[in-house]
Parts: C-alpha cells; structure tokens; sequence
C-alpha cells in the first residue's frame, strides 16, 4: 500500500478516536446539528452514543432519545442527526441539504400542526424529505394515515411522496365498499403545508357526517381544503 493511502488511514482513524471522546453536547453545539425548535431536559454521552432526556421538536413531543452525530458527514459540513424513540427513528440533515433521512415513525397529527377536524396520526415508511435553497431536491418513500379509521372505521389512507416543482408532494387514495377518499397533500420547504380532500360515497351518513367536519358538497362528494405551517 502506497505512503499517501497509509496516511490516510491513519488521520481518518485519528479522526474517528478523537471524536468518540467529544461529549455529545459539545459536539451537538459544534455542528449545529440541533434543528430549530429542538429542546431537552439534559444531554449525555458522545458522538457515537448520545442521549437526549425528555425532547421536543417544537410541539412534536419525541420523549427521551438515543441519538448520535455523523462524524464523517460532519467533515463536508453537513449535520446528520441520527435519532431513536418510542415513536420511531429518523435522521435530521442540516446543511447544503436539509430535511429528513430513513425516517420510520409514526406522530400524531395535532403534533405536527396540521389544522385538520379529525383526530389521527402520519406513518411514514423508509420516507426521505430534502430541501435545497427552498425547492425540493430529493424525495421518496411511504406515507399514511389512519385519520378516516378513526372518523368512521374508514379506509387507512397511503401514497407515495415525491417532488413537484418547489413542494414534496403525497397523493393518498383508500377505498371501503361504499366510500372512495384521496387526499392531496403539499410541503413547502418553509414548513407551509396545504391539504386538499376529496371523499365520495353512496352512503349519505358519512357524507353528512364530513359536512358536520366542515366539508363542503363537490359534486357526488365531498372537499375539504386546509393549510398551515408545520409545527404552528
């Protein structure tokens, strides 16, 4: 092995044994890798092992969090967060990219802010959300809800997110015997969201029970049109 490869190794290693020993909240600090709103009672551990106690993401209440900072990311100035809680795992990216990485997690709906009548929660599956100089820049995965179950032992709801100019963008469908939903949802890398719903059914009561929710008659169905800020 050439001179030039050995050294490098060798400063790599270095690198790599050094940052064990940086406390975690140091290390947090140094990168900025906590996101805006991130609070927690107390933090602990190192880089590789770090430990947050009571944490929140603005109102998204995670609980206590294992969580741990890419060091090797960190040295192209990014930060790459890597969390884990009851609600699941996900890695917050700060940088030239930001958004989320491999998230698998489930939040509740009134956590988030979405300004929706109906109780319910957000699943998403294996999802990726990254935002650069405001238009989105990479996207993929699996979303779903379980807000129609709940409403009226509806269809659970799912879809695809994608980019779509500026927006992340999910287009989710779900389908009883007598009720067809989709929902259209957009993301905005400002965090601005905006919800259109579309519900038809040859059952009058769930469609008296949505006008109740605040939708309006379309048609054969009907629509329902919100939107906010994430996180407000």
């Amino acid at each position: 092995m050439k001179g030039w490869a050995l050294t490098a190794i060798f400063v790599a290693g270095f690198i790599v044994t050094l940052a064990s020993t940086v406390p975690f909240g140091v290390a947090l600090a140094w990168s900025q890798g906590a996101p805006s709103g991130l609070s927690s009672d107390s933090v602990s551990g190192s880089i590789w092992n770090g430990r947050l106690e009571n944490t929140r993401i603005g109102r998204i209440r995670i609980g206590d969090v294992d969580a741990h900072l890419s060091p090797f990311a960190l040295l192209t100035g990014v930060s790459r967060l890597s969390l884990r809680s009851e609600l699941g795992t996900v890695i917050l990216v700060q940088g030239r990219e930001r958004g989320i990485e491999d998230a698998e997690i489930a939040i509740d709906l009134e956590q988030l802010g979405f300004a929706v009548p109906m109780a319910g929660s957000v699943k998403l599956q294996r999802a990726t959300l990254l935002f650069q100089d405001d238009r989105c820049n990479f996207v993929e995965g699996q979303i779903s809800t379980d807000v129609f179950q709940r409403v009226w032992s509806g269809p659970e709801l799912s879809g695809r997110l994608m980019c779509d100019g500026k927006a992340a963008v999910a287009r989710l469908a779900g389908r009883t015997a007598d009720v067809d939903v989709d929902i259209t949802l957009r993301i905005e890398a400002d965090g601005r969201y905006r919800v259109q719903s579309h519900v038809t059914s040859s059952n009058n009561g769930v469609l008296i029970a949505l006008g109740l929710a605040g939708f309006a008659q379309n048609g054969d169905g009907v629509v329902r049109l919100d939107e906010g800020i994430l996180g407000t």
